[in-house]
């Protein structure tokens, strides 16, 4: 987990903050991180989701043997979380 990513996160205290937070990002890839981040963030605490789901990880948190049996992609493909 990035402390870094969850640190920006706590600082939005709404949507347009996130979009902001998002748009001074220097990359792509660090934008897409921060919303990758906040999406799993949302899974994982959400009632709705919460109770259906019992692991949500981002593609460098998957364990081996889950992504293994799923043939996950080792490299990053541009796929979003997997619930």
């Amino acid at each position: 987990m990035n402390l870094k990513i969850d640190k920006i996160i706590r600082r939005c205290h709404s949507w347009d903050d996130f979009v902001t937070a998002c748009g001074q990002q220097p990359t792509t890839q660090a934008k897409g991180d921060l919303f990758e981040r906040l999406t799993q963030l949302y899974l994982q605490s959400h009632p709705e989701y919460r109770t259906k789901l019992k692991s949500v990880w981002r593609l460098a948190e998957v364990p081996i043997k889950v992504s293994k049996k799923i043939n996950l992609p080792k490299l990053d493909e541009g796929i979003d979380p997997i619930p």
